[in-house]
């Protein structure tokens, strides 16, 4: 069975921290055997039409300024995965999609999260972009991606964050979760365990705060993305491996998609 999953990655520095750390660890290991692939589509790589990310392992992109020299320092050397890419390129352009592919390498909204959840950094991954669609295009993408017959087992992750205003975040920990973020918060996961879709879809009218959570929305659309594979793959039941919030208004929530 594949596996269907959204990561509310974070700031950075998750992959310093060896407690946060341990809970993706244990995570990634309680299936047993690891994917064949993990399929990544990350808040970081917006972009017109679909593109598909390098298919070997390439120096990171270190995305983001500021934080500790350590971090610049991070490596992740897993290998890729050139005849997933070559499948996936021929199965989405059968289905209409426009498809370039380039040889950009993984971001921090892949490799933060990836080097908890494996960090022998031996399973194959590929990235793919978030393209310019509306959030029922990206849903539908997802419901394509479910139909794609890999060779071999697939998780596809959505990276990004399910509350993300980087002016509203208290890096010192003493700030309580402003009642906006755990408004919309709240309301979203409602409308997932309802599999209430089109109020997902049409978040930015329907639910509390949207353009306070999101003053832009990179960081949400992975998770339609995911949404729309689950419900396709009949997965549709959220299950929060991580909740709750840091730096006061970041969410920290992660959700596997199980069978209803």
């Amino acid at each position: 069975m594949n596996r269907y999953s959204f990561i509310s990655h974070g700031a950075p520095t998750m992959v310093l921290d060896r407690e946060r750390g341990q809970q993706y660890s244990n995570w990634a290991q309680e299936t047993g055997a690891a994917p064949d692939l993990i399929l990544v589509v990350s808040a970081h790589w917006e972009t017109e039409d679909l593109r598909l990310g390098t298919d070997q392992s390439q120096e990171l992109i270190y995305d983001f300024y500021g934080f500790p020299d350590e971090l610049y320092k991070i490596q992740y050397p897993a290998p890729g995965a050139p005849e997933a890419r070559k499948s996936l390129n021929s199965f989405l352009i059968e289905q209409g999609y426009s498809v370039e592919l380039t040889d950009r390498g993984w971001d921090h909204g892949v490799w933060t999260p990836l080097s908890w959840l494996f960090p022998d950094a031996n399973v194959p991954v590929l990235q793919i972009s978030i393209p310019a669609f509306s959030t029922r295009g990206l849903f539908e993408l997802g419901q394509k991606l479910a139909a794609w017959k890999a060779d071999g087992s697939v998780w596809l992750i959505g990276s990004g964050g399910l509350t993300h205003n980087l002016r509203a975040i208290d890096f010192s920990g003493n700030m309580p979760v402003p009642e906006p973020m755990q408004l919309f918060q709240d309301f979203i996961k409602d409308c997932l365990e309802k599999g209430d879709y089109n109020s997902i879809l049409d978040y930015r009218k329907k639910a509390p705060h949207a353009a306070i959570n999101h003053p832009s929305e990179e960081h949400f659309l992975p998770l339609i993305v995911v949404a729309g594979a689950a419900s396709a793959a009949e997965q549709p039941t959220p299950n929060y491996k991580l909740d709750g919030f840091e730096f006061g208004s970041l969410s920290r929530v992660a959700i596997d998609f199980l069978p209803a």
